[in-house]
């Protein structure tokens, strides 16, 4: 079996493989309100919160997500995708893995 990724050639020797992880990337999206930032994960039902400032907030969504996700917090990796001053949009990336 043969791949092609990224103009690289990979083969696989043995047809009975397992896979190891998933890695999950997930949308987080911070709003500048008049009263302080709001942050939510949209694909989590309920996974919201509000603090005075960004950093709070921030620390308080990876708290929350990793809750949710029933994972550690140190999993998770951030990554700032586009934004402006009143809404900037990040991906969660993490490995869900036993």
């Amino acid at each position: 079996m043969t791949f092609i990724i990224s103009n690289s050639i990979f083969k696989i020797c043995s047809l009975s493989f397992k896979i190891l992880f998933f890695i999950m990337v997930l949308d987080l999206i911070v709003k500048y309100t008049d009263d302080g930032y709001t942050a939510e994960v949209p694909s989590i039902n309920g996974c919201e919160c509000w603090a005075h400032d960004e950093d709070t907030v921030m620390s308080k969504i990876l708290d929350l997500s990793a809750f949710y996700l029933n994972i550690d917090v140190k999993k998770i990796k951030l990554d700032k995708v586009r934004g402006s001053k009143q809404k900037q949009i990040f991906k969660l990336v993490f490995n869900k893995s036993n």
